[in-house]
């Protein structure tokens, strides 16, 4: 009974011992902190939900290629070559397209808390509406990613330093 008083005392020592920082748990095996303090857990709430101009700039970049990589998909894959389509369709496919693949390359890259999901919609807005600027800067480029079709009736259908609104061109 004296070995068991002992062990029992001793071991209170080391709880009560104020070098005591953790103590071990048996059954996972790690050591737990003893004493973590309010401010400590305050500031790595608030670390997480600082967004930097840096990850705003990222997002909104990130939307403009997920909408480039959209239309990719529409004219390549969906067969949505923008011919027998009205233009709000085939503005609410890119749109949707660009956000569905801006969801995921958001989660993976960890751009896909909400504000940055604003700024990605952001960009990908703005390419939606002035893609075909892009077009007219690096024809060629467009050739090969979209084809030849894509760039002849972007050109017909468009002027450069503009805004395509609804198939609706509004020059700058």
């Amino acid at each position: 009974m004296t070995d068991q008083l002992t062990n029992f005392e001793a071991r209170l020592r080391r709880i009560k011992d104020p070098k005591n920082i953790s103590w071990h748990d048996p059954e996972t095996g790690m050591n737990i902190p003893r004493y973590v303090s309010r401010a400590a857990i305050k500031s790595s709430a608030q670390d997480i939900k600082k967004i930097g101009p840096m990850a705003v700039l990222l997002s909104v970049m990130l939307g403009v290629v997920c909408l480039m990589a959209g239309r990719f998909a529409r004219y390549h894959f969906a067969g949505m070559d923008g011919s027998g389509y009205a233009p709000e369709v085939i503005l609410g496919a890119d749109i949707g397209l660009g956000f569905i693949v801006a969801v995921i390359a958001g989660t993976v890259l960890g751009l896909g808390r909400g504000k940055l999901q604003i700024a990605q919609l952001v960009g990908i807005l703005l390419m939606a509406v002035s893609m075909h600027n892009l077009v007219w800067a690096f024809p060629e480029e467009a050739t090969q990613l979209y084809g030849p079709d894509f760039v002849a009736e972007t050109l017909a259908d468009t002027q450069p330093r503009s805004i395509m609104l609804r198939g609706t061109v509004i020059a700058l």
